[in-house]
């Protein structure tokens, strides 16, 4: 699958995401996908508290798969809806509480070899 592929396929899952587990309540922030990202496997950018961008590793996708990458993006909208509401991004009870309705693993080590989970910027 080729890049612009891939952002559609992440955006199109980004705003179900949103309306399904979120309310609708996430701001609509740009995916961008990152092969230079060797250590982890997304993160979310912010500029004064407020998430501006969500980048995910193209390596992820291509080293995991499509499944992983959806997971990868939910665990990514965690920490937007933590920084929309002026939380700080940590993987604290908050997050752990929030994974666990959403039935993903808060900390996913599955992917950490070779890439680490994510990383807060």
């Amino acid at each position: 699958m080729n890049e612009r592929a891939w952002l559609a396929r992440l955006r199109g899952k980004y705003v179900e995401y949103a309306t399904l587990y979120f309310g609708g309540a996430l701001p609509i922030i740009p995916i961008v996908l990152s092969y230079r990202m060797r250590k982890k496997v997304a993160e979310v950018e912010t500029t004064g508290g407020k998430p501006t961008n969500l980048v995910v590793s193209a390596r992820h996708i291509q080293t995991h798969g499509w499944k992983a990458a959806q997971e990868t993006l939910l665990h990514e909208m965690l920490h937007v809806a933590q920084a929309a509401r002026g939380l700080p991004m940590h993987h604290d009870r908050y997050f752990r509480g929030e994974a666990q309705r959403l039935g993903i693993n808060a900390s996913a080590k599955e992917y950490i070899k070779p890439l680490k989970r994510c990383h807060l910027k």
